[in-house]
């Protein structure tokens, strides 16, 4: 009916033409001429012919693809659907044989943004996916690639009939996940429900999520510059920066000033502050970075990029500072550098300026103090690794983490009062200071102040896990993997003292050593080893047959270069979870992290790629049924001639054979 509507349009714009013309040309108008009976007929015929019709619908026509009886009867079978495919649509894609399923993890599961540091449960991501950007990773090459979200899902387990489980690696870390989910291992992309613990999953350690004392509000929102203080701040610049005005204007067009201490970039900004006093220059016409890699230069721009600048100057220098290299990053942006000196960034030479912790700073949120400490120690702070002790084969210790800065000896106090008001920071972060140095060097004109952190291991898993090292990928490698081992040594030892108190209380019941073993299900040497050690309060902290941590970054094949480790699995087991979430990530990579496992995302395609749809060409062996036992119809494609194997290997001349939407094997000659 529309395509009949328009074609008669067309039909009367044409005859109004035709009598106009004639009439401009001075001709007695003609109804014989003017109407043409080929208009309509040619848009019906040219509709029927293409399959384009009106309103933008495409394949309403189709030609019948003759190639042969088989291609005739799969484009009969064929399903044409209004539905977008721009929305998951679950109900009408369920029944789809090539659809590959659903993969889903609990509400909770904390999800990795792309700054690489923030993490946000993934059921907060339910209204505002498609503005969010989360970390995937590319399973190939390990790299980290940002990505926007396309869709967002919420399903019942239950009522899907997929079972749910709970996996659990060495370091105490889990997640919860649909049997179809898979995860990034050894083996490649293996899903929940046929993982072992012979199989060890990749992680990739993220933050601890901060939690704040109030969830709602724990600090009242005040603002941090109005656009006066800003002109006060800036005043040495009023006369000879003819473009302060401008700047003024582009700030308050980012939503950067005035700005209020509930700002949704201060984070952004607080971690570049954070490396701009320990490695940076505020001059008179630039800021520069100071940073040892170009992925560390390069996630300074793309923080610059958050908060709506362009860095408009890129320049890279090679300087030595003792045996480490540096890379300058420079930006000529005056909106930024306006910005830092109005936030209380003083302009010159980083020795010969007095630093403190900017007043409104230390009346924030735990996330933006946190960040700011990450520059903090991302630009002069040192990373925690482990070294052999000498003479000992298997010994260990862990180099216990520092931060350091150097001022001018006339700035001394100025600087122990900047060091004690960063202790305070730390310490409200439940990260423990021990002590704070501060001597003349040798040349009398400077002096070195020194913080020097708690050296509990548990500290510095903290400092590792809490606070973390920003721009600068490789202290904060070092410091994931160091997290991770740590985790794993705190995971072992509250297993043991558990077990430990166990035995003892059957002990002390009258069972024998035999017979707790076989009730605890533990082997018969640590049960008594356990007992025997009971009586020595030192015990409890000592770890027996654990990895040290050169053993353990082998065993996990740890990576300096991306932070990561394969960790293996120790415990699966099956929950009874219902609601579990999902998204679609728009980058291939098609993976994400959450809870620090590397998963995959729903990805709402068929296994060989192309987006999952109603209009499919393997609808020619396809039959939906209700009440047939699988196995049945797996027995018989298999004695049809369908054979297992892996994509990779097994050629494009054969045809993938799907069973209620899974994948069960391929046959040469379908």
């Amino acid at each position: 009916m529309q395509l009949f509507r328009n074609a008669f349009r067309a039909l009367t714009r044409d005859i109004k033409y035709q009598l106009e013309r004639n009439s401009g040309r001075g001709r007695t108008p003609s109804l014989k001429t003017a109407v043409r009976a080929d208009v309509i007929t040619e848009r019906l015929r040219h509709a029927l012919a293409t399959g384009n019709w009106s309103g933008g619908k495409a394949g309403v026509s189709q030609l019948l693809d003759r190639t042969n009886y088989m291609s005739a009867l799969s484009h009969l079978r064929r399903v044409v659907s209004p539905l977008s495919r721009s929305q998951p649509h679950f109900e009408a894609r369920d029944l789809h044989p090539t659809h590959w399923g659903k993969i889903c993890v609990a509400p909770d599961s904390n999800v990795l943004l792309d700054d690489g540091f923030s993490v946000v449960p993934i059921h907060s991501l339910k209204s505002s996916y498609d503005q969010a950007k989360v970390l995937t990773v590319d399973p190939e090459t390990k790299q980290e690639v940002p990505s926007e979200l396309t869709a967002f899902q919420i399903v019942s387990a239950k009522e899907l009939g997929k079972r749910v489980f709970e996996i659990r690696t060495i370091t105490g870390r889990s997640i919860i996940a649909t049997e179809d989910h898979p995860f990034l291992t050894t083996r490649g992309w293996i899903e929940a429900g046929d993982l072992t613990p012979k199989d060890q999953v990749l992680i990739r350690p993220v933050l601890e999520k901060i939690e704040e004392e109030n969830e709602n509000n724990d600090v009242a929102t005040f603002e941090i510059i109005s656009e006066e203080d800003f002109l006060v701040a800036n005043q040495d610049d009023l006369v000879r920066d003819e473009n302060l005005q401008q700047d003024i204007a582009e700030l308050r067009k980012l939503g950067l000033l005035p700005l209020d201490s509930d700002n949704e970039k201060l984070p952004v900004i607080a971690r570049l502050m954070g490396l701009v006093i320990t490695s940076g220059h505020v001059g008179t016409s630039t800021v520069e970075f100071y940073v040892r890699s170009r992925d560390d230069i390069e996630t300074i721009q793309r923080d610059l990029q958050r908060l709506g600048f362009r860095p408009n100057v890129f320049e890279e220098k090679i300087t030595r500072f003792g045996e480490t290299e540096y890379r300058t990053y420079v930006t000529t942006n005056g909106a930024f550098r306006h910005l830092l000196k109005a936030l209380g960034i003083p302009q010159g030479k980083r020795t010969d300026i007095p630093h403190d912790i900017p007043w409104w700073l230390k009346s924030c949120s735990k996330l933006v103090k946190r960040e700011f400490l990450g520059g903090i120690m991302g630009g002069n702070g040192s990373a925690p690794w482990f070294y052999q002790r000498s003479g000992k084969d298997s010994s260990y210790k862990i180099r216990l983490p520092h931060f350091e800065i150097h001022k001018n000896s006339a700035l001394t106090e100025s600087l122990v009062q900047f060091m004690s008001s960063l202790k305070l920071m730390f310490e409200e972060l439940g990260i423990r200071i021990s002590n704070i140095h501060v001597r003349t060097l040798e040349n009398k004109s400077q002096v070195k102040a020194q913080m020097l952190f708690d050296g509990s291991k548990r500290n510095i898993k903290a400092l590792c896990e809490r606070i973390g090292y920003r721009y600068c990928a490789e202290k904060q490698h070092k410091a994931q993997l160091i997290q991770e081992y740590l985790a794993y040594r705190e995971n072992k030892i509250q297993k043991q003292t558990v077990l430990r108190e166990k035995v003892i209380q059957l002990y002390e019941q009258g069972l024998k050593p035999k017979e707790i073993a076989e009730h605890l299900g533990e082997k018969y040497r640590v049960v008594t080893s356990t007992i025997q050690r009971n009586y020595d309060e030192s015990s409890a902290a000592r770890l027996k047959s654990s990895l040290n941590p050169a053993q353990f970054l082998e065993l996990t094949r740890a990576s300096l270069e991306t932070g990561m480790l394969y960790e293996p699995i120790v415990s699966i087991q099956e929950t009874d979870h219902d609601i579990v979430m999902d998204f679609t990530t728009k980058e291939n990579t098609h993976s994400f992290i959450a809870n620090g496992f590397v998963t995959h995302n729903c990805p709402n395609e068929t296994p060989e790629g192309p987006n999952c749809g109603l209009v499919k060409n393997l609808a020619l062996q396809a039959h939906i049924c209700t009440g047939v036992d699988e196995k049945i119809i797996e027995e018989f494609c298999e004695n049809a001639g369908v054979f297992q194997g892996e994509r990779t290997s097994v050629g494009k001349e054969v045809a993938s054979v799907f069973l209620n939407g899974r994948l069960i094997g391929f046959h040469q000659n379908p």
